[in-house]
């Protein structure tokens, strides 16, 4: 078979084999993309790293010819082409030599350059495809609360199941969580309602295979579970996480459980408190401050300053239903990561419980706030009114989304402690400082930086090859002498 692919079915294959063919250190043969003729004149193209298998088919590519209608081609020689709009190349196993080899005619900018790439054998290549039943099914959907639950998971690889997604089929629900934070995703019900857990996947985390309706199934094969997704031209297989996924449900507050209010985070503020909570948050303090009340939202850092100020944002635009105030801390990322989701609408308690968060999307988010002393609180609230005015806040939204009752068992877990016993001043000021400006100069300065870096680099290597240059220039004299040498040794003997 001769098979010709065009610069546009080459990028998408990389784009989409990228996150699965192994990067290094792993057997060789994971290495080659298998391209098979399928029927008259249709390919597959397919690549595996044993636990997830993606194919690629390309129609209408390929000429049969005398060589064989299957063969393995190094991945990363596709991805050395270069080739550009317009341009395709032209792949057939050579039959020439007694190893295997593919014979490759790239046509360039008109131009046609032709080579030879050494191989494996086809039998090398593991069949890891299984057969699998599949329907239809809004495949794009599935992905999109992939991506979101995926970010609630433990990545702590001795957590082996939680660093996966849970597919619940009595909720109809994917769930993501790491012990702390909780994620459950509300998705159309499957074709067939099977529990499994999904594995973290660079596929999946990336758009390749989002597409309106495809289709999905669920097999199992030697007690091992595998899922198969079809998008346009892509198949996709994935073994399952083999384990028992705790019970997340009890860890979900119900709606009644005696919530002080709600805070609502306006989408206008995200981009605000996105840039306070990477200021105010580093490896040695995960959590801020939220204090809330009926007239402002405020976020504050967690560590006093040596004049005794508190650095503090107040959100123009986010609400807060809470009388008395609240104050509470919460892990900033986990913050980030939730309002990322879209579940901004937030029931907390008074004492330190799950939030229950909801949103824009079907499903919630539950998270575990720091226990915070009775006397920080008090700091912290008293702080807050002497410093802060209603001329801080601004304009505030019109709608806030509603919360999805729910009907499940409540923990009061603990995550950590926070407080401090720095006396409260009551004489402190609004700090003067803006965190967006200061985030904008320190990317600035780190940009700056790179450039120095970059063009330091450029003079060492251009050093490099002077020294390069003299070594060889010098090998050259010496061999050059050792001739002369040998030729007067030769005379003298003579």
């Amino acid at each position: 078979m001769r098979i010709t692919l065009t610069r546009d079915h080459l990028k998408v294959m990389v784009n989409g084999f990228n996150k699965i063919v192994p990067r290094n250190g792993s057997l060789p043969f994971l290495h080659y993309l298998l391209i098979e003729q399928d029927g008259a004149t249709n390919a597959t193209i397919t690549a595996t790293n044993m636990e997830e298998t993606l194919q690629y088919a390309v129609p209408a590519s390929v000429e049969n010819s005398d060589s064989p209608q299957s063969f393995l081609v190094a991945f990363d020689a596709l991805k050395k082409l270069g080739l550009r709009k317009g341009d395709h190349v032209v792949l057939e196993p050579g039959t020439d030599s007694a190893l295997p080899t593919v014979r490759l005619a790239a046509s360039i900018g008109g131009q046609t350059i032709h080579s030879s790439l050494a191989s494996m054998a086809e039998t090398e290549f593991p069949r890891t495809l299984k057969t699998v039943s599949v329907e239809s099914y809004p495949v794009g959907m599935l992905l999109d609360a992939y991506r979101k639950a995926i970010t609630f998971a433990s990545t702590d690889i001795s957590r082996h199941v939680i660093n996966g997604v849970f597919h619940h089929a009595e909720e109809h629900a994917l769930i993501g969580t790491n012990g702390h934070q909780l994620g459950l995703l509300t998705i159309p019900d499957l074709p067939d309602d099977t529990d499994f857990i999904l594995p973290p996947s660079r596929l999946l985390r990336n758009g390749v295979l989002s597409v309106g309706t495809g289709a999905i199934g669920v097999a199992e094969h030697n007690e091992r579970q595998i899922v198969e997704l079809h998008a346009g031209s892509w198949r996709y297989q994935v073994k399952c996480v083999d384990g028992l996924y705790p019970n997340y449900r009890q860890v979900i507050p119900p709606e009644n459980s005696g919530f002080a209010g709600r805070i609502s985070f306006a989408e206008d503020d995200n981009a605000l408190i996105k840039a306070t909570v990477k200021q105010f948050t580093d490896d040695d303090r995960e959590f801020v401050y939220i204090y809330g009340d009926t007239e402002r939202v405020v976020i504050l850092n967690a560590d006093v300053q040596e004049d005794g100020m508190r650095a503090h944002i107040t959100l123009p635009n986010s609400t807060c239903s809470c009388d008395p105030p609240t104050v509470q801390a919460i892990n900033g990322s986990y913050l980030l990561e939730g309002l990322k989701a879209g579940f901004n609408a937030c029931l907390v308690p008074s004492e330190p419980a799950p939030w229950r968060c909801t949103g824009s999307m079907d499903g919630l988010h539950v998270v575990m706030p720091w226990r915070t002393e009775a006397t920080e609180r008090q700091h912290i609230a008293d702080f807050v009114a002497t410093t802060t005015t209603n001329q801080d806040q601004g304009e505030q939204p019109v709608d806030t989304p509603e919360v999805t009752p729910e009907t499940n068992e409540t923990s009061t877990q603990d995550q950590g402690t926070a407080g401090s016993t720095t006396p409260h001043n009551p004489s402190l000021t609004l700090v003067d400082h803006d965190p967006v400006a200061e985030l904008i100069d320190a990317v600035t300065e780190a940009v700056e930086a790179v450039k120095t870096a970059n063009s330091a680099l450029r003079g060492i290597k251009g050093k490099i090859k002077a020294v390069e240059k003299h070594y060889r220039a010098r090998d050259k004299q010496f061999a050059k002498s050792e001739k002369v040498l040998a030729q007067l040794q030769e005379v003298v003997n003579f």
